[in-house]
């Protein structure tokens, strides 16, 4: 299984009705979409799914997603903070969220069986690779 990177909030400017995101990862997107259809395996597709929210929640609301702070509110970053491409804990919690819904849609998790793989292919994750 593939999963693309989550797209970084980055609007063009322009009217604030006429959101549009600039690309910031260049070609990585499409490249990791082409080895998923070349090899047959699943894809999470969250940068296609992050660039739908962000401009759908438009550019004030999508904010939200992000670490943003002001001078004073976080004692890490005592002059504030503006960070367009890590995710507060709400925009975490809603792409982990994506994640656990498509995993589910592709018969991992709790109470599913486990899924095809090739002969003496397995599972890691960063803890147990």
């Amino acid at each position: 299984m593939l999963c693309t990177s989550v797209e970084r909030r980055h609007f063009l400017d322009g009217p604030a009705s006429d959101a549009v995101l600039e690309e910031s990862l260049e070609d990585y997107p499409e490249v990791v979409r082409e080895i998923a259809r070349d090899l047959g395996v699943a894809l999470i597709d969250l940068n296609s799914w992050t660039r739908s929210l962000y401009v759908g929640l438009g550019r004030g609301a999508s904010i939200s997603l992000f670490c943003h702070f002001g001078p004073g509110e976080h004692a890490h970053w005592p002059d504030g903070l503006t960070d367009n491409t890590h995710f507060s804990q709400k925009g975490a919690s809603l792409v982990a969220g994506e994640v656990a819904r498509q995993l589910a849609r592709l018969g991992f998790g709790p109470g599913a069986a486990s899924p095809a793989r090739p002969h003496g292919a397995r599972l890691t994750t960063a803890a147990r690779a």
